[in-house]
């Protein structure tokens, strides 16, 4: 991870660490899951006992998840898309979007894109530069003009 400060391990592989060199700032959680990618999040606490302790639930807790056969990272591709189309309905029946049906070209265009790119199933955590780099190229497949493609 580039720019951690204050590294700190928690009980069972996870880690603690802050990204700016400032003791206001926030306590970021990270954890490497084998077989599903990395689970990073912000423990939202300045205090690191305080964000010690979150941490040290949250590994527990998917070790065990892990022992018990379960998917620890469990945010696939397919369910994060699913989030994206509520929350533009959402702003759509509120009048908040004018435009319904360029929005909802845009969040079909995101499902067939994605499901393509890498698949529906894929937890949101193992997404790497390499799976965005490759947009371009699906999109040029497609028909797409060069000039509507952005890299």
């Amino acid at each position: 991870m580039p720019d951690e400060y204050n590294v700190t391990e928690v009980a069972g592989g996870g880690r603690l660490y802050q990204r700016k060199p400032d003791p206001n700032s926030v306590w970021q959680f990270f954890l490497w899951v084998e077989g599903e990618g990395r689970i990073r999040k912000s423990t939202k606490k300045k205090d690191l006992d305080e964000a010690r302790r979150v941490a040290e639930r949250w590994t527990l807790e998917a070790r065990h998840a892990q022992a018990q056969g379960f998917q620890v990272i469990a945010t696939t591709v397919g369910v994060a898309l699913e989030k994206y189309r509520e929350k533009q309905e959402l702003r759509i029946s509120t009048g908040e979007i004018r435009s319904a049906e360029n929005i909802r070209y845009k969040v079909r265009f995101l499902f067939k894109l994605y499901e393509r790119l890498v698949g529906l199933d894929t937890p949101v955590s193992t997404l790497t530069q390499r799976d965005y780099d490759r947009v371009p190229t699906i999109r040029l497949q497609d028909g797409a003009a060069w000039e509507t493609v952005r890299q």
